[in-house]
């Protein structure tokens, strides 16, 4: 099932939860209700929405520890004048994820949706891309890098 994230609302996210369909069923007590313990039920959402208008709107780079010690300078050093260049793995500390989570309730910007974004998506979690790169110039300006073109 593909959704764009506004159409995941409360009552669609329980009644699949509650009935592996969107719908509630008008019969409640059919057997066919009983799902398998193995069961699940895959739901795809467009990322791109989800990031720019969802719940995704309020993970920011800095809330990653690795990005957030990159930018102030805890994990590398600038060497005068001359440009850096590290991968995820280069700035990752030992046993450190590359993982952050986003608690949805904590924020409200008054778009209306925040009942729903903390009911649907709850708690999310967010990767910083493998490809991303890590960049202090040879004038010392700090920057991260999704791809060649797009800083964070």
């Amino acid at each position: 099932m593909a959704f764009s994230w506004e159409e995941l609302t409360n009552s669609k996210i329980t009644n699949l939860f509650l009935y592996g369909d969107v719908d509630k069923p008008k019969d409640l007590v059919d057997e066919e209700l009983i799902r398998g313990e193995d069961e699940t039920i895959d739901i795809s959402v467009d990322p791109v929405s989800y990031m720019a208008t969802g719940a995704g709107r309020f993970a920011t780079a800095n809330m990653s520890a690795m990005v957030d010690g990159f930018m102030s300078g805890k994990r590398k050093s600038a060497i005068p004048g001359v440009r850096q260049e590290f991968s995820v793995n280069d700035i990752l500390l030992k046993d450190e994820k590359n993982t952050f989570t986003v608690q949805n309730y904590e924020f409200d910007d008054g778009a209306g949706d925040h009942a729903m974004r903390s009911y649907v998506w709850g708690t999310a979690s967010f990767k910083i891309a493998t490809s991303a790169r890590f960049v202090i110039e040879a004038d010392g300006t700090i920057d991260v890098y999704v791809n060649h073109d797009n800083r964070f």
